[in-house]
């Protein structure tokens, strides 16, 4: 599910799965502090302490896609008929759309569509801390994949509902295809994953939340995958994007909140993502503190009590990407 940054990129190369080029995971990661945290850089994931999606469960989870970017595995969501969101991280260095393939089946032993067009948001920053901004979309035919697209939560009234429960163990489902270091060398790349954690805390901006922990986690080619969460009428909502995480997987990692992402996804796709009247996305302020009445973040400066568990578990900065 995750794309992983590390500060020098190590590039893991897996057997092919497919007909496609060979695939490697791609990184999730983590932003450097202290020394200890590397910058965001692409490398292998999977999702640790899970399981693999069955056959009944397949419909349900049929929305997250592998990505096989050239020879990179990442993860994605389909948000529309024709569009998903996914980690900048793993799209960098992409020069066309044809170098991106798109699956959504158990495993890469499927089918894929080729993508139409991609995008990296302005803002990325690998290099940053927090609220990095690791947002990114792809593009592909409309109805090409048979799936009921995941929403981005773009209203307050349905985010401060589901964001008390959010920390509440086995409240958020982290799904993707990267490698599970448990298993024997790469035998789960490639294959579609979930498990179940908790949020653990969000940034001061409320533009990024640490999850999972004890064993329970995204790894390398998890990049770019969800962050899931049900709603009261009982379907999932995206809510995180991996971006980042510890090396060795397992302690946790960190995920972009797409809503965040929205207003510049609806000015490359030419069409409005961000809820009715929210042409700007500044409709839904995901802060875990904010001012009544404001739709309006604060600047992320501070260090707040996620920072300081940052550095109780010392999660070492890493993309989820296989590379």
């Amino acid at each position: 599910m995750l794309v992983w940054f590390v500060g020098a990129l190590t590039a893991l190369a897996v057997p092919a799965l497919t007909s496609t080029p060979t695939p490697t995971p791609a990184p999730r990661s983590a932003s450097s502090t202290a020394g200890r945290w590397t910058t965001p850089t692409p490398e292998p994931s999977a999702v640790v302490g899970g399981q693999p999606v069955t056959f009944e469960e397949s419909a349900e989870y049929a929305a997250v896609v592998a990505l096989v970017v050239n020879s990179t595995i990442c993860t994605g969501t389909l948000v529309d008929d024709d569009l998903i969101l996914t980690a900048a991280h793993c799209l960098r260095g992409v020069a066309s759309p044809d170098q991106i393939r798109v699956f959504n089946g158990l495993s890469l032993n499927t089918p894929g569509v080729e993508a139409t067009a991609f995008g990296m948001h302005p803002d990325f920053d690998v290099e940053a801390k927090r609220d990095a901004f690791d947002f990114g979309y792809v593009s592909i035919d409309a109805g090409s994949l048979d799936a009921t697209p995941i929403p981005v939560i773009t209203d307050q009234i349905e985010w401060d509902a589901i964001a008390p429960t959010l920390s509440t163990d086995g409240s958020v489902v982290l799904v993707g295809y990267g490698l599970d270091p448990d298993a024997a060398m790469n035998s789960n790349l490639g294959v579609k994953k979930q498990v179940s954690t908790r949020v653990r805390d969000f940034t001061d901006s409320g533009f990024e939340f640490v999850a999972g922990g004890d064993g329970r986690d995204s790894c390398e080619g998890d990049s770019g995958g969800p962050a899931l969460a049900r709603a009261a009428d009982g379907g999932f909502r995206l809510i995180g994007i991996t971006a980042r995480g510890s090396d060795p997987c397992g302690k946790g990692g960190f995920y972009g909140v797409p809503y965040h992402a929205l207003a510049w996804v609806s000015g490359e796709v030419e069409r409005p993502l961000c809820g009715e009247g929210c042409g700007e996305c500044d409709c839904l302020d995901t802060a875990p503190e904010r001012d009544e009445g404001c739709g309006c973040t604060t600047d992320g400066n501070g260090n707040g009590p996620w920072w300081l568990w940052v550095f109780a578990v010392g999660l070492r900065a890493r993309r989820r990407s296989t590379s």
